[in-house]
């Protein structure tokens, strides 16, 4: 009743038991729950045999679930002493925050005592297993009384945000910069008479991290590829452990080995999701070994360096690139002023002569194959686009950009009006990209940049558009190497080499 008993709703059917009685309610006047503890007898009882349970309903008692609140069961008989034929009604209940204190009387020793077995109701938050930018999180809708309202927290704010939707329960969370690890979101209910706290839930979010890398038992730390060699001992088994945090769980992820350089020579195999074993037959094979982990947000890739002679894997190096025979075309200086429906061949050598692949940023265009590192190139287009040649050896992958842009009644390319310049360099834990453009005075870019940093594999390790002038890109969680920053604004594209040294 809800009008001081004038009206009642339809009686519900509470127990499951073929006998039941001495009812007692209570509602917790924190989060609007409402608890009925009583005794049953329970179906097919044929001697007495009496329980204890508690009824409880989430959803202001729509509903009721069931749960024997006595671990051992009593046969219902009169007290000893007493009025002929009476047990007493030694039961009672209350509840405060979640946890009903249910206390009833029986005999399950011979003596009748007073038992009390507190029990806890959380709620249910539908999980999130993984936020990789954006996701929500809820409070299950059959633990929340109606009308109640949720505050969500996080442990890291500058990992992880959170905010309250317009329906005053779910919970917005929504990744920062290029955070990767777990973080605690811890939810708040209120149902009219306070906030009542739930339990803080681990959510991992971004990328995997790299937690460890230990070869024969030692943990180093150990270079990667770009910064130096890694000794070992030939025609002996070597043993690499990587420990990679991928989820919530706090159990290690799986992790793939690839073994590059010295064919015949140094062989290996995976012993287990995080052990790998190889071998050389010579201590003057040069190799590398790519360990890799991904979950549902992406990957994450060390390239360790074994070698005898000291210094780090050197990376190929693109020595000259040429359009129709002539040099000097890039992205930031000199473009191709391109005509449709003309051929244009692009020959790319570097100093190991290693096959090139070209990333080309106009789908309808033709092309031709003229050799592993040189192709024809027919544009069936006015708008400008970008070709990207890349080679690659075992330590990882060289790219460089050549520009097609048009003449004709489009304004002039921005490629002569817009420069990048990028603090500091090495960066440690975030650097600035500053992009200066002579025709744009005011505050803002009246276009965005769009900005992808790119490891030595070529996989993206970081995204963004920005519509400032002065953009904070954070690398503090990405292992020092080196990186390539690819900007687009306009119909310009930009490059930076970016070194990630803590």
């Amino acid at each position: 009743s809800d009008d001081q008993g004038n009206s009642w709703s339809a009686p519900q059917k509470i127990s499951t038991g073929f006998q039941s009685w001495f009812p007692w309610i209570a509602v917790d006047n924190t989060t609007g729950y409402v608890f009925v503890i009583y005794y049953s007898m329970d179906v097919g009882n044929t001697n007495y045999t009496t329980n204890t349970y508690l009824a409880i309903s989430t959803d202001g008692g729509l509903t009721f679930q069931n749960q024997k609140v006595s671990d051992m069961s009593h046969i219902t008989s009169p007290i000893p002493g007493f009025g002929g034929g009476y047990q007493g009604d030694y039961i009672g209940l209350t509840a405060h925050n979640g946890i009903a204190y249910p206390a009833w009387m029986d005999n399950r020793n011979g003596l009748w005592q007073v038992y009390v077995s507190p029990v806890q109701v959380s709620y249910a938050i539908d999980p999130v297993p993984m936020i990789c930018s954006t996701g929500n999180f809820t409070v299950n809708s059959n633990t929340l009384v109606p009308g109640a309202s949720v505050t969500w927290n996080s442990s890291n704010s500058n990992a992880l945000q959170i905010t309250t939707a317009s329906d005053n329960t779910t919970g917005v969370a929504t990744r920062q910069g290029n955070y990767n690890g777990v973080v605690y979101v811890s939810p708040s209910v209120n149902a009219g008479c306070g906030a009542v706290p739930l339990s803080a839930v681990p959510v991992w979010v971004g990328s995997p991290v790299f937690n460890s890398i230990s070869i024969d038992g030692n943990t180093g730390p150990y270079p990667l590829c770009s910064t130096n060699n890694i000794p070992y001992t030939a025609n002996q088994d070597h043993i690499i452990t990587s420990i990679v945090s991928a989820d919530a769980s706090g159990q290690p992820a799986p992790v793939t080995y690839a073994l590059s350089g010295a064919a015949g020579i140094v062989s290996g195999s995976s012993l287990s999701a995080t052990n790998y074993d190889f071998i050389s037959k010579s201590s003057s094979a040069n190799f590398t070994i790519n360990v890799s982990a991904s979950n549902g947000c992406g990957g994450i890739t060390q390239c360790l360096y074994f070698s005898n002679t000291a210094g780090p894997c050197n990376l190929p190096h693109i020595t000259s690139v040429t359009v129709n025979g002539v040099s000097g075309y890039d992205c930031t200086t000199n473009f191709v002023n391109f005509s449709t429906g003309t051929w244009y061949t692009i020959q790319v050598t570097d100093d190991t002569n290693t096959p090139v692949t070209f990333s080309i940023g106009c789908s309808s265009c033709v092309t031709q194959t003229l050799s592993s590192t040189s192709i024809k190139i027919k544009p069936t287009t006015t708008t400008g686009f970008s070709v990207f040649p890349t080679t690659s050896n075992m330590c990882g992958s060289t790219s460089t950009c050549i520009w097609f842009g048009s003449s004709g009644p489009q304004p002039k390319s921005p490629i002569k009006t817009a420069s990048i310049n990028t603090y500091p360099n090495p960066a440690s834990s975030t650097f600035s990209v500053q992009l200066t453009d002579s025709l744009n005075t005011g505050s803002t870019l009246d276009q965005p940049l769009q900005l992808y940093l790119y490891n030595r594999l070529s996989q993206t390790v970081y995204s963004a558009q920005s519509w400032s002038k002065t953009t904070e890109i954070p690398v503090g969680n990405l292992p020092d190497d080196i990186y390539y920053l690819n900007m687009f604004y306009k119909n310009a594209v930009l490059q930076k080499q970016i070194v990630v040294k803590k």
